[in-house]
């Protein structure tokens, strides 16, 4: 019986592993985080913060396996963490980013530097050479990183032709989609709301624009769960899954929920010398998890939000079969 259970707390404790280190919201257990240390500490996460309470990160990624990937600092560094253990770190260039690109794609991590014009490449496991391969534009002011391939923006250029209109409804811009061996497969100039179309291509749903035009909302379209396309606005702190063109779920986290649920998220964005702003792309869909990173400057501590969207929307599971009927 002794040896029974043992090996029962032996399975339980093995189950309970992956665990370690990840935080559960008592009132919302869908919510978790992960905890990490941005300074003072030789595990510490590599970014930039300031004393006015601004942290800043070139990239984040995950596997959705509980492995994390951060791009941060200056001179700038990739990291690895398993859980919240430090698995490698290595740098990778002596500036830093002011606009994050960065994606995990099968063996590699993929950066795109938008202040030398290059895309950085290097294995997930931290080994091998880092490659850099230098893009054909000299020019990036925004970008997407999709599966397959990705895409960049330049700040544009004022259009003479256009008499009506100010700022930005004036401007063209050229777009450049580029494969993962850096190489630029198609260019073409585009006025503005056509550019977001191209860098951020979104489905059908007309009730979510309701009276907005579609492109405003690209920006919260993070992909597929369960056969729908899920929308996430950061700002009212809602969720939705749709299909068909309709709304099928949709969640709304309530409450003073600011801070202590759901926690500042990290800027990746420097726009000018007073704009800084949290990128779409920081914001990841991977598998059944949603994940942004966020952190408490005072309290020393980055956190990656991980929301398990199974839990938030568990009548999502069977919406193939309720299709099907």
């Amino acid at each position: 019986m002794k040896t029974k259970s043992f090996l029962l707390l032996s399975l339980s404790l093995l189950t309970l592993a992956p665990l370690w280190g990840q935080r559960v919201n008592e009132n919302y257990p869908f919510l978790s985080y992960w905890d990490f240390k941005i300074r003072n500490a030789p595990d510490s996460i590599d970014c930039r913060y300031y004393p006015n309470n601004e942290l800043f990160l070139s990239g984040f990624d995950t596997d959705g396996k509980g492995t994390f990937y951060f791009a941060g600092g200056n001179p700038l560094r990739v990291s690895c963490f398993k859980g919240t253990e430090l698995q490698w770190r290595r740098k990778v260039s002596d500036v830093h980013t002011k606009r994050a690109l960065f994606r995990l794609r099968g063996d590699s991590l993929y950066l795109v530097h938008d202040q030398t014009h290059e895309l950085i490449v290097l294995s997930k496991d931290g080994t091998g050479d880092v490659h850099r391969v230098k893009l054909a534009t000299d020019d990036i002011d925004e970008g997407v990183m999709h599966e397959n391939y990705f895409v960049v923006r330049d700040k544009g250029f004022r259009d003479k032709r256009i008499k009506i209109g100010h700022g930005w409804e004036t401007r063209q811009y050229n777009v450049s989609f580029f494969n993962y061996r850096g190489e630029l497969a198609w260019m073409d100039e585009m006025r503005r709301e056509y550019s977001i179309a191209m860098m951020r291509p979104l489905p059908y749903v007309p009730k979510l624009y309701a009276n907005t035009d579609p492109w405003h909302y690209s920006e919260y379209y993070k992909g597929m769960f369960r056969d729908m396309y899920l929308f996430v606005d950061e700002g009212t702190r809602r969720f939705v899954l749709t299909e068909l063109g309709e709304i099928q779920y949709s969640y709304y986290i309530e409450g003073d929920v600011s801070f202590g649920v759901l926690p500042l998220q990290a800027l990746n964005d420097e726009i000018d010398i007073e704009s800084h702003l949290p990128s779409p792309e920081g914001n990841i869909l991977r598998g059944t998890h949603f994940y942004y990173v966020g952190y408490e400057g005072k309290n020393n501590r980055l956190m990656v939000v991980d929301i398990d969207l199974d839990k938030m929307f568990p009548e999502a599971k069977d919406w193939i079969k309720k299709k099907m009927n």
